[in-house]
């Protein structure tokens, strides 16, 4: 599935107190959003699965709403631990534990008795003396041991966990999708209102302006592929996460490439920048998404050139995930201290040399295979066989030229003589461009273009030397205006000296592992009535959770929909028309706009 990063632009009269990451909620339309960015007056919104149209000239006011993703565990051993005053040892005396935080639901609990999951049916939640803060282990019967033609018979019981166990871990988690339980994110209560405006216009994505224009420009592939397992999706720091915490990205992941449009004016290593990531312009052959009538999406190959035998040197390296045992020492990353770190590349360690830096690329590099044993040293390989690169995620962004930070063609400097600037080619320059050298120094605005020169308003240029590259600054950039896929690789079709052919599946396919287990249905609702996600409140009164404005509960009514005053006959028949009975619409969980059959 592809999906864009935000869905429209809601313009107001001032933006200044409104803050990315909070909701957006419409006080006429009921809408509800969450605010990707803020750009000038400008608030940048993606909005639910089900259809939220704000309306012009209606207040918006902005909240917190962080979803509710946690995850809190507390491990007990045979020495024991203090919680709330009290200790729990596993002793073989004590069949009751308290949870690091209170839990709603038994599926927010995993626990592990020496890192083995407990089936559920062994103990109790909520704890008959800890409530919502405990759990209760149930006693094990001890069967005999029967003798000649004689039955198994339960001889006595014995509480959970014994004191031969080492160690046991108790978690509470919500919306973690690699949980043994899984429980979906909750929206929890809105906090005080943060901002609030008038809405002055509502505009489409730049995404969607474009791609519904009459003139057609350059779309632009940008492709990076991230190494398989614990490397992906990587933290808030853009670091490793999972079992791979710790260390660095694997040289030389992630590997980033671009599908560009027009001529590359023959220079050899070029390459497109945005959002501070070089992606080099490379031979690709990308036939997209096909779907069938019956909505299943058919095979997918990604082509990749070969010609300087660089994928084959990847996946045919059994060594190319580890780290240097030796000589590696910490260093910041994006901005996080990680290990496994090239001592020459880190400046201000005696060993820092530059010619190393330079071979590699950057500062902080991280130690390969090949750097390790060039050196003598211990390499320690994490992962025994690299070949295919299954598993493999590659995240696929489609966005149009105008919205990247640089215009993606561009040309070499050869001279700078004033405030005239030498290149080797000047038909990616039109008069008006504001341009800037790729070490970030701004070059001015163009003023003249003549033979392979281009004058700029700019008194005397400065900062700007032969050799780099002279990039186009784009007024609409646009970092959000983007339609992306994510693949996982399945196997590599085939390979030889000019191309290299892998078989991808589309990354939510992979549904037992990345998505609950959710049918969408067009007139049912799956909650649970007065459950966490339906929030109807007991009794049929009182106001609503989580609504605004606020919404009142209408009462209670039987499985007919017919009203009553009987608590007992209090049912809910899970179609919209009950959730309109109760003025809890908001909280459908059905999708009254897809098919039946879905």
């Amino acid at each position: 599935m592809s999906s864009r990063f935000y869905d429209y632009i809601i313009q107001v009269s001032n933006a200044n107190t409104f803050v990315a990451s909070n909701s957006l909620f419409g006080s006429n339309s009921n809408s509800f959003a969450e605010i990707v960015a803020v750009d000038g007056s400008n608030l940048k919104v993606k909005v639910a699965n089900i259809s939220h149209y704000f309306e012009i000239g209606e207040v918006v006011q902005s909240k917190t709403t962080s979803i509710n993703v946690f995850s809190s565990s507390l491990t007990y051993t045979g020495t024991g631990i203090v919680v709330d005053g009290n200790t729990y040892t596993i002793d073989g005396n004590t069949n009751t534990f308290a949870l690091s935080v209170s839990a709603q639901y038994k599926n927010e609990i995993q626990v592990y008795a020496n890192n083995i999951i407990v089936p559920q049916e062994l103990y109790e939640f909520p704890s008959l003396t800890l409530a919502d803060r405990g759990i209760d282990f149930n006693l094990i019967d001890v069967i005999s041991t029967p003798a000649a033609n004689d039955e198994f018979t339960v001889t006595s019981q014995s509480l959970f966990p014994p004191n031969s166990l080492s160690s046991l871990q108790v978690i509470v988690s919500r919306g973690l999708l690699d949980n043994y339980y899984f429980v979906g994110a909750n929206t929890p209560p809105v906090q005080s209102t943060l901002a609030s405006d008038i809405v002055v216009a509502l505009h489409p994505s730049n995404y969607v302006a474009i791609k519904n224009s009459f003139e057609q420009e350059p779309l632009v592939r940008l492709y990076t592929i991230y190494y398989p397992g614990e490397w992906y999706p990587p933290n808030a720091n853009g670091n490793p996460t999972g079992d791979g915490i710790g260390y660095p990205w694997p040289h030389p992941f992630p590997l980033r490439y671009a599908e560009t449009f027009g001529d590359d004016f023959n220079i050899p290593d070029y390459s497109i920048e945005h959002e501070g990531n070089l992606y080099k312009a490379f031979p690709i052959n990308y036939p997209g998404i096909s779907i069938s009538s019956d909505g299943t999406i058919g095979e997918i190959s990604l082509e990749l050139a070969n010609t300087d035998y660089y994928f084959s040197e990847l996946v045919e390296n059994p060594s190319l995930v580890g780290y240097n045992n030796t000589s590696a020492v910490s260093a910041t990353v994006n901005n996080e201290i990680v290990n496994n770190i090239d001592p020459r590349t880190v400046p201000g360690n005696v060993a820092y040399d530059e010619n190393v830096v330079s071979s590699l690329g950057s500062v902080n590099s991280s130690f390969s295979y090949t750097s390790t044993a060039s050196l003598g040293e211990e390499w320690i390989s994490l992962v025994k066989d690299s070949r295919d690169l299954l598993g493999a995620v590659i995240e696929i962004k489609s966005i149009y030229a105008s919205n990247l930070q640089y215009w993606p063609e561009f040309s070499l400097i050869t001279a700078v003589n004033s405030n005239v600037i030498v290149v080797t080619d000047t038909s990616p320059y039109r008069l008006g461009d504001l341009l800037q050298s790729n070490n970030g120094t701004s070059a001015g605005t163009v003023v003249q273009i003549s033979n392979n020169s281009i004058k700029v308003d700019t008194a005397a240029l400065s900062g700007i030397s032969s050799g780099e590259k002279l990039y186009i600054l784009n007024s609409a950039y646009d970092p959000y205006a983007y339609l992306d896929h994510k693949f996982i690789i399945t196997k590599m079709i085939s390979y030889d000296e000019t191309r290299i052919v892998f078989n991808l599946s589309e990354r939510t396919t992979q549904i037992n592992k990345e998505l609950p287990r959710r049918k969408f249905y067009k007139n049912t609702c799956p909650w649970k009535y007065k459950g966490i996600e339906c929030k109807y409140p007991t009794g049929g009164s009182g106001t609503i959770a989580n609504t605004y404005p606020a919404v009142s509960a209408n009462g209670m009514f039987t499985i007919n929909n017919a009203t009553t005053t009987d608590p007992a006959l209090d049912s809910c028949s899970k179609s919209i028309t009950a959730c309109r009975l109760r003025n809890n619409i908001q909280n459908f969980g059905g999708f009254p706009g897809t098919n039946d059959k879905l």
